[in-house]
């Protein structure tokens, strides 16, 4: 079963506000492309749709078993991006001025029961997200990571999201959505003891999920339509139709600011507002036609 998760058809775009204020959603997106001879890294700009290859990256001869489930973060520490590939040995940095990687920490042995479903960096301590395990390692000079015992048990395909607030003691929450039900599972990662606490959306099968700090809501797709959620009732509005294309839109994150979020279908790029569903200009994408994880928007 082929999971619309891994149908990676990408591109990007430029700013979706309703002002088109440059200032806001200027930048860069950079991402680690797959290309004819291994992978690139890329930068793709957001004003113009212009792609520039940057390096040859090596992570992707680590892989023993193709390139997907694969995700991404930025470090802004370090001005890198950190990848994680389901059947690679080790989470990387990728540093996005260089193209050099540099190994993190040992993902877990995939044993094809287990599937990596999610990488994130919450306050510089990266966490691994699998079917049935959270793990966690600060970004820098951990020799492996730490598995937190939470009792998950997520369906094999699902997406992941970090909401910043909302948990013990303030502390971040992992989301955790089936792409194949309404069931929305939620991590409070500063809980004294790990448990996983649950909400059922009022859409499901998303093919994205994200959390955006600027309208305080999730951000999910379904079916060509754009959606907010509301993480703690999981009423979800919609936003607008997502523009048919030639490929199927894979929404690859936000923006800096958050108010909007970059689509690549396959040979077009563009922008949509988180706030009421304007979508941006149409720029021709003209990069690889797959990313390894997902590209990241950095801000000038």
């Amino acid at each position: 079963m082929v999971s619309l998760r891994n149908i990676l058809a990408l591109s990007l775009l430029t700013i979706a506000t309703i002002s088109n204020t440059v200032s806001a959603q200027s930048g860069m997106l950079y991402g680690v492309f797959r290309s004819d001879n291994g992978c690139i890294l890329m930068s793709l700009s957001p004003d113009t749709g212009d792609n520039t290859t940057i390096a040859n990256v090596d992570i992707c001869d680590k892989a023993t078993n193709g390139l997907f489930p694969s995700y991404s973060a930025y470090d802004a520490t370090n001005n890198a991006l950190i990848i994680a590939i389901q059947s690679a040995p080790d989470v990387y940095s990728v540093d996005i001025t260089t193209g050099k990687s540099t190994s993190l920490v040992p993902l877990p042995t995939y044993n094809s029961s287990d599937f990596l479903l999610g990488l994130q960096l919450i306050k510089n301590t990266i966490y691994v997200v699998t079917q049935y395990h959270v793990y966690s390692a600060p970004l820098s000079g951990a020799s492996s990571l730490t598995d937190l015992k939470v009792p998950l048990s997520a369906p094999q395909y699902a997406q992941v999201a970090t909401v910043p607030t909302g948990g013990s003691g303030g502390a971040a929450r992992l989301f955790i959505a089936d792409e194949n039900s309404k069931a929305i599972y939620i991590v409070d990662l500063g809980a004294p003891t790990a448990k996983v606490n649950s909400i059922s959306s009022t859409i499901g099968g998303t093919i994205l999920l994200q959390y955006s700090t600027n309208v305080n809501q999730l951000v999910e797709l379904l079916s060509y339509q754009l959606y907010v959620t509301n993480p703690n009732t999981g009423k979800s509005t919609k936003l607008n139709s997502v523009p048919d294309g030639s490929g199927y839109p894979r929404v690859n994150g936000l923006s800096p600011d958050q108010s909007s979020i970059f689509i690549i279908d396959f040979d077009k790029m563009f922008t949509m507002s988180l706030k009421d569903g304007t979508v941006g200009p149409f720029f021709p994408f003209k990069g690889a036609p797959r990313v390894v994880g997902f590209p990241q928007w950095v801000a000038a």
